[in-house]
Order: C-alpha cells, then sequence, then structure tokens
C-alpha cells in the first residue's frame, strides 16, 4: 500500500496529505517485518530434511533484505517528510527503495509458501522448534498423517 502512495506522490506531489499517510503506513510495514522477523519468528527442528532447509535459508536471507528496505525506506519517506523535501527526484528515490522492499518481501513470501506447501514445514507444528512450560525447546515432528488430503470427496 506504502508502494502505491509513493507512486501517487510521484506523480501528484501538489497532494500533501497523502505523504502523512504513506509515513505511517511505512512505520507499520517496518514494525511489522521487525516483530515477524523477533518475535513471532519460528525455527526449524534439528529434523527437517536439508531440502526444507535450503528453502529456509533463503526465506531467512530475503526476510532480512525486506526488513532493511523497509527500515531504509522509513528513514528516507521520513527525512523527506521532516526536512521538506518534496522533489519528484527525491520522492523517486523513496518510490525505488519501497519498490526494493516490495520485491523482497514477495520473494520472501514466495520461500515462506514453498516451505509451508511444499516442504511441509510448519502445519500442525512439524519440524518447529517448540518452547514448552519449563522455557526449553524441543522439537514437536509431527504425525506423518497429520496432514489432510484434499481429494473430491470431502464436503
Amino acid at each position: 500500500m506504502a508502494f502505491a502512495f509513493q507512486i501517487i506522490i510521484v506523480a501528484k506531489p501538489q497532494w500533501h496529505q497523502i505523504r502523512w499517510a504513506t509515513l505511517a503506513i511505512m512505520a507499520a510495514a517496518f514494525l511489522s517485518a521487525l516483530a515477524a522477523s523477533t518475535l513471532f519468528h519460528a525455527d526449524p527442528a534439528d529434523n527437517t530434511p536439508k531440502a526444507a532447509m535450503a528453502i529456509f535459508a533463503a526465506h531467512e536471507k530475503y526476510a532480512r533484505y525486506t526488513l532493511w528496505l523497509s527500515g531504509i525506506t522509513l528513514l528516507l519517506k521520513a527525512i523527506g517528510v521532516f526536512a521538506k523535501f518534496y522533489s519528484r527526484s527525491y520522492n523517486t528515490v523513496v518510490l525505488v527503495s519501497a519498490t526494493l522492499a516490495a520485491i523482497c518481501l514477495s520473494i520472501t513470501g514466495h520461500h515462506g509458501a514453498r516451505l509451508t506447501h511444499i516442504a511441509g514445514v510448519g502445519p500442525m507444528g512439524r519440524y518447529l522448534m517448540k518452547e514448552d512450560d519449563m522455557g526449553k525447546e524441543h522439537a514437536k515432528p509431527g504425525k506423518p498423517d497429520s496432514l489432510m488430503k484434499m481429494d473430491s470427496t470431502m464436503k
């Protein structure tokens, strides 16, 4: 959404109100990326297949790129709003940064979907590290038959 708003800012620089909305959306995007990478992050278990670990490594790499690029985009946008840099060229730089962040976010999501739907990491807690009541982490492999098989007879 911040990407779309930034396109509008480049096209219509006289629309002042949208600058603050874009800054707020970029701040929310950065904070959600930060929370996803720290607070709500699950690590794979030791018994995770090597192919899934390779996908996880790519997912983590692009998640880091997303976090950094969204932070840089937020910083550039905040400088532009508070220092009153309203030139089209500066807003284009912010747009390029937002575009790169959106691309990295899409690639991160793609690898996350591959982890879940192809490698089977995550559904029903399979191959994820879990923390028990005592604060100790342990692997919860899940049952091999716990994945629902979809077919035309299901109602």
